[in-house]
């Protein structure tokens, strides 16, 4: 073989070999930069997994410390009012926010005829608080809708047809208890249904109420603020069972703070001629200006207030004193660092006995970016059913530990 040739052979050899060698090392380098790739990833993931779980146990422990502020005393606590010592703790710190969100208009059980009132006089004219389609016919195409429709926690959407966004915004709430003293009759049937399944026990227990209403009394003042449960007892048709699958949601307790609920909703409220309030601009000024009296720091108290709006006339007059009262039944409290946000929302229990202990209840979480907040376990999902009590506890014992 000639020469040329040979040392030709010889270098396609070398060149068939130094190919090969090429794509085993960039084959060797894909893999090794893939496992790079992967460790990084890896690294990255379980420091945002640390840095989310280390940011969410900040979260936690800013909200507990503004629920044992809370807490402190509340057995022999005679209100919830702003000069309370959970406000300093909460002003003094910038990425905490505290607010009352129970004391404002449930629009899935007000009084139809309150409610009318409500939208006469909560605004000023022209500005109802009701959209209507027929002049005056707001209410009743309201209560058409609770027979249809049934009760919403997610009143934005739920009320979108009769209310504006703004109106829902700054004058209503899904927050509140049920009181049965309050709650449109019908409404109470719906929600004793939801509440136990069973049509026969929501029949019965409409119809026991409707009796009482229509002799004219307020069903619980009898039994004490909270005498639900002796109520339920002594009251023949009503089964006792049924009661323990609705409370606490169902209680006897007074839904609005006086020291919390916006100014135009007191007003309205006071000024419902059946409550009997004599006098009700004056009585509204006198309440608005103890709540911001500085030098008042004990605040207003069920007896201030009942001395204060005097003696009403019988039923219904009494219910103004379940419409208001000086406790807060529902906070919100939001966490803020950097741009992730806590939110929760609690529940002040009410005792059934005076020897039990009243607590506060986690009753929904959030947690995200600010603006974009995600669901982490909800204590209660958008739904009809208005499961706003839940078995997550938060009870601050005193070491200031969770139970």
């Amino acid at each position: 073989m000639h020469v040329l040739e040979v040392m030709f052979l010889k270098n396609r050899d070398r060149g068939s070999s130094s190919i090969v060698v090429l794509a085993v090392v960039m084959f060797l380098s894909t893999v090794f930069l893939a496992m790079v790739f992967f460790i990084q990833t890896s690294l990255v993931a379980e420091m945002k997994h640390k840095k989310a779980t280390e940011l969410r146990q900040v979260f936690i422990e800013e909200a507990q410390e503004v629920i044992k502020l809370l807490q402190k005393d509340l057995d022999k606590r005679e209100n919830d009012n702003p000069f309370d010592d959970v406000w300093s703790y909460v002003n003094s710190n910038e990425n905490i926010e505290l607010k009352d969100v129970g004391s404002y208009l449930n629009p899935n059980w007000i009084d139809p005829q309150v409610f009318e009132h409500i939208d006469k006089t909560l605004l000023p004219p022209p500005n109802r608080i009701m959209k209507s389609t027929v002049p005056g016919a707001g209410w009743q195409e309201l209560v058409q809708y609770w027979y249809d429709e049934g009760i919403h926690l997610n009143i934005k959407e739920a009320y979108k047809d009769f209310f504006e966004e703004e109106v829902i915004e700054e004058f209503m709430t899904p927050y509140s208890y049920f009181n049965i003293n309050l709650c449109f009759q019908h409404v109470l049937k719906k929600f004793c249904l939801i509440r136990t399944g069973s049509e026969r026990d929501a029949d019965d227990f409409q119809k026991t109420i409707d009796a009482k209403l229509l002799k004219g009394k307020v069903i619980l003042d009898q039994y004490g603020v909270n005498g639900i449960e002796r109520w339920f007892l002594k009251t023949s048709g009503v089964d006792l069972m049924s009661f323990k699958k609705m409370y606490p949601v169902l209680n006897a307790v007074p839904v609005l703070n006086v020291h919390f609920v916006p100014e135009e909703i007191l007003r309205s409220l006071l000024s419902y001629k059946p409550f009997g309030v004599r006098n009700p601009d004056i009585v509204a000024d006198s309440i608005i200006a103890r709540r911001e009296d500085e030098k008042n720091k004990k605040g207003l108290t069920t007896n201030d207030l009942k001395t204060i709006i005097g003696s009403v006339s019988k039923y219904p007059g009494p219910r103004i004193f379940h419409y208001l009262g000086v406790y807060t039944n529902f906070w919100e409290i939001r966490v803020t660092i950097e741009d992730m946000e806590l939110r929760w929302v609690i529940a002040r229990v009410p005792p059934l006995k005076e020897t039990d202990d009243i607590y506060y209840k986690l009753i929904e979480e959030n947690i995200g970016r600010i603006k974009e907040e995600e669901s982490l376990e909800p204590e209660f999902e958008e739904s009809d059913e208005p499961e706003i009590i839940d078995e997550s506890e938060i009870i601050i014992d005193e070491s200031g530990e969770d139970d």
